[in-house]
């Protein structure tokens, strides 16, 4: 019984990591969806993305994944 309780809880764990990184991923998203990426009304190209802001974003979730390896 113990076992299957060991079990449940990592399971649970899991799961719960799973909805923060969904999370973190989501705000990534929303961040690409800003009008700082929209194009503007005359035609003019602003879709170009600032690569430090997501390669930033990137790294912390990199270092989010690493320090709960095998949690």
């Amino acid at each position: 019984m113990n076992y299957i309780k060991t079990l449940e809880k990592i399971s649970e764990d899991r799961g719960a990591r799973l909805i923060k990184y969904e999370d973190f991923l989501n705000g990534i998203v929303a961040h690409l969806e800003t009008a700082k990426f929209k194009g503007e009304e005359n035609g003019d190209r602003k879709d170009w993305i600032a690569t430090a802001d997501i390669i930033k974003m990137i790294y912390e979730f990199k270092r989010e994944l690493y320090t709960n390896e095998g949690a």
